[in-house]
């Protein structure tokens, strides 16, 4: 894991979830002490703009396996079996790695940058 030499000199670490505080305290060894958990401040704003009943997400996030990629993509499949089909956008191009290469055929970076344009969900 690249983080595990940083995380090891660092006399602090703060990091936003507790699973991944025992995930760094599991995989580093470091002391329990040494972790801060700082939960994200977020204020989210449910705008509709459109009537067409589509459930629409944009998930901007790097292209990392801890962001969990593959489970967005797994919840979409039990959805689907329950007749729930929203639309997922992702923020990868598709070279970063193996998994956003695949990623990419599903959801292009091009529609993501027409949401930003737009200023609101496809």
């Amino acid at each position: 894991m690249l983080i595990n030499k940083p995380i090891k000199r660092a006399q602090r670490v703060t990091v936003q979830t507790e699973w991944m505080k025992t995930a760094i305290i599991a995989r580093c060894g470091v002391n329990t002490q040494k972790i801060t958990v700082e939960p994200p401040r977020l204020t989210i704003k449910i705008i509709q703009y459109n009537n067409d009943g589509v459930i629409r997400f944009l998930y901007p996030a790097a292209p990392f396996v801890y962001k969990n990629h593959i489970a967005i993509i797994k919840a979409l499949i039990i959805l689907k079996k329950q007749n729930i089909n929203p639309q997922v956008t992702f923020t990868l191009d598709g070279n970063e790695n193996r998994l956003t290469s695949r990623l990419k055929k599903l959801y292009p970076r091009t529609k993501t940058f027409s949401v930003y344009a737009r200023g609101l969900l496809p």
